[in-house]
């Protein structure tokens, strides 16, 4: 758990169905919709930010989304990646755009027989 203050690190956070209460699946449509309206940055992390705020690395150009813009892939009171989200969000996704090229595929299938 988080005690004295230190935050659990996605290494610590159990993964396994038995040490979560489930609230159902996530809705494929649902999180292609967020992921689309999600903007993505480019940016460097500021050096003058306050120590404990970004990675310490003030060279690397990353690409990625904002907390503000995504409250979906944080948590910590917006303040900290969701690792578990930010790949959750994605895979829905893309089982929602396979679904989408599946129905198209059947779609051609069937104008091709005529």
């Amino acid at each position: 758990g988080v005690s004295n203050g230190e935050v659990l690190t996605w290494a610590s956070a159990g993964s396994k169905k038995a040490v979560k209460t489930r609230d159902g699946i996530l809705d494929p449509q649902e999180a292609l919709t967020t992921v689309l309206k999600t903007p993505i940055h480019r940016f460097r992390y500021d050096p003058s930010a306050p120590e404990g705020v970004n990675t310490g690395d003030f060279a690397t150009q990353y690409a990625g989304p904002l907390a503000e813009e995504a409250p979906w892939a944080m948590h910590h009171n917006g303040t900290i990646l969701n690792p578990v989200n930010t790949i959750g969000y994605p895979i829905a996704a893309i089982q929602a755009q396979q679904a989408q090229i599946d129905a198209m595929k059947a779609e051609i299938a069937a104008l091709k027989a005529r």
